[in-house]
């Protein structure tokens, strides 16, 4: 009788010691998994909201995308702006156009339409080498998360565009591209702006009309927004 429960003692002290030792292995492979989770997201680009007030204008960044290798229909050369645009006038005002101040002083345009996303960006040789070289640098699926972007819709596809996919891009393309908006006194307008995707753009540049009116406003990138990471 003693043998039969110290038999019975020493295999609940063992199914004890197992279940420890699989709890505690758990533990490090969670904490493990968080550790690796965290220096991934450390390593890609970072994006805090940039804001600027103008003119009567109030204009704030809030996110940026990027188009990589495997996302159809755009291609990785393109960097998508997302912008929220106040009209704090009491006069009506038209938001011409989007552009991009790079580090030398020139200014390249956004996109105008939604067919030129599947071809490298339309830019002076030193710039496009520039893009070229940046966009081949891209890892597949890295990109700043923000809901309702025109690349967000195509991320997901396949490699090969639908009909569909294309038609509901391009549809996404032409309401939310930042050309020619106009807006009412106190009119807000949420948009996109594709701009070639470069190293160390000083601004986005935002051009204007109210009445016989024009102008511009800048709203410097710092560095964390320039595609690099912190």
């Amino acid at each position: 009788m003693r043998c039969l429960q110290q038999d019975h003692s020493d295999t609940v002290h063992l199914f004890a010691h197992r279940l420890l030792l699989a709890l505690m292995l758990l533990i490090l492979v969670m904490l493990y998994g968080c550790g690796g989770e965290t220096g991934t997201r450390a390593s890609r680009p970072s994006l805090k909201p940039v804001q600027a007030q103008a003119d009567g204008l109030s204009i704030r960044l809030t996110a940026a995308h990027l188009a990589d290798a495997s996302t159809p229909g755009v291609d990785p050369g393109w960097l998508e702006y997302q912008l929220q645009i106040e009209n704090r006038d009491q006069r009506p005002v038209m938001i011409r156009n989007v552009k991009l101040l790079t580090p030398s002083g020139r200014y390249l345009d956004s996109a105008a339409d939604y067919g030129e996303l599947a071809e490298p960006p339309d830019v002076a040789a030193d710039v496009a080498e520039q893009v070229a070289l940046r966009g081949a640098s891209i890892a597949a699926g890295q990109f700043i998360p923000f809901g309702g972007s025109i690349v967000g819709i195509l991320s997901g596809a396949a490699s090969a565009v639908s009909a569909q996919d294309e038609a509901k891009a391009r549809r996404a393309f032409n309401l939310q591209r930042i050309k020619n908006v106009e807006l009412a006194a106190d009119g807000q307008f949420s948009g996109s702006a594709f701009l070639p995707w470069i190293a160390q753009p000083r601004a986005l540049v935002i051009d204007w009309a109210r009445d016989d009116e024009t102008g511009r406003v800048e709203l410097p990138l710092p560095a964390s927004h320039r595609g690099e990471p912190e």
